[in-house]
């Protein structure tokens, strides 16, 4: 008997609202999941329909068996054909081959309406799916997940590389802040020291350069809290998941 339809209801729950969301994700990884579920059917509705026995079973088997392979051909050609995803696929080119002219092998059943598929031939097919081409989407799956682990163990290098550059950045700060008090405090002393105008200039002088050392160890501060946070942040920009 042919699988249900999948139900298109809207789902009433968020987490349905979620797997209903994965089940139509164009993501590389829940692409080649949805493949390996119809592979699976399709393997079965082969076999129910080379072996039906009634002749009335075969149109609606027909139906269900041809969704199910050109649903599979388009996911499958759809990532595998990806420009993008080639340096990926790289370590998979051997099973991402046989599982391309698997495909195309099904596309041409398809095309000439199963009449070459016989009960010989539809059982090939199912042994296909299970003990070849299944496991061709696996290693697929596992290239991929390969690929987003080094992706983002780069990503997390770039971040502590800037995490590096901003604590040096800091460190020099503080340096210029720690400098700044030194030379206010010398021109307050200087001017405690020195009468009329000139003891005044100084001591205006101490009290500005002060402040301004205040405001530098202040915002010094600022900027390693942020940094200890997040350190893409200092500079205004959040890091990019992506990179």
């Amino acid at each position: 008997m042919a699988p249900p339809a999948p139900v298109l209801s809207a789902p009433s729950t968020p987490r349905a609202r979620a797997r209903q969301v994965d089940l139509y994700s164009s993501d590389p990884l829940a692409v080649i999941g949805r493949s390996r579920g119809h592979l699976l059917c399709l393997g079965q509705l082969a076999l129910q329909f080379a072996w039906a026995d009634r002749e009335e079973m075969r149109p609606p088997l027909m139906a269900e068996l041809r969704r199910y392979v050109r649903s599979y051909v388009e996911h499958v050609r759809s990532v595998l054909h990806d420009a993008a995803l080639a340096e990926a696929l790289a370590a998979a080119e051997e099973e991402r081959a046989r599982i391309l002219a698997f495909a195309d092998e099904l596309a041409l059943l398809d095309a000439q309406d199963f009449a070459a598929l016989d009960r010989a031939r539809a059982d090939g097919l199912a042994r296909t799916t299970r003990e070849r081409t299944l496991f061709d989407l696996y290693a697929v799956v596992m290239a991929l997940q390969a690929a987003d682990v080094a992706r983002d163990r780069a990503h997390v290098a770039a971040l502590s590389d800037r995490a590096a550059l901003m604590d040096r950045l800091l460190e020099e700060a503080e340096g210029i802040g720690r400098a700044l008090r030194m030379v206010g405090l010398a021109a307050q002393v200087e001017g405690a020291e020195l009468s009329g105008a000139a003891g005044r200039v100084f001591a205006a002088m101490g009290a500005e350069v002060a402040a301004l050392a205040a405001r530098t160890g202040a915002a010094t501060a600022r900027a390693r809290g942020i940094a200890v946070v997040d350190p893409g942040a200092a500079d205004g920009a959040a890091p990019d998941p992506e990179a």
